[in-house]
């Protein structure tokens, strides 16, 4: 039986490749979508996974461009 974060990780995946790296080392970030895969900082605690995975889905699926960039309205898909 999967736990919760295997079944997010199961769900999500079908549509956007989950990736768990070094990420915070290399960018001071535990998560970010780029390049059409979702990354994830690999020494998180499984509650802060289960946040940063649907925060950087819905990242996925609801924006487009570099949300990053709080000068532009246009980042938000309708």
């Amino acid at each position: 039986m999967m736990n919760e974060l295997e079944t997010m990780v199961d769900n999500i995946s079908k549509s956007v490749p989950i990736l768990e790296c070094d990420l915070y080392k290399n960018t001071g970030m535990d998560g970010l979508y780029v390049d059409g895969n979702i990354l994830i900082e690999k020494k998180l605690y499984v509650k802060d996974k289960k946040v940063v995975l649907m925060e950087e889905y819905h990242h996925a699926t609801y924006t487009q461009g570099n949300v990053l960039d709080e000068k532009s309205i246009d980042l938000l898909a309708v």
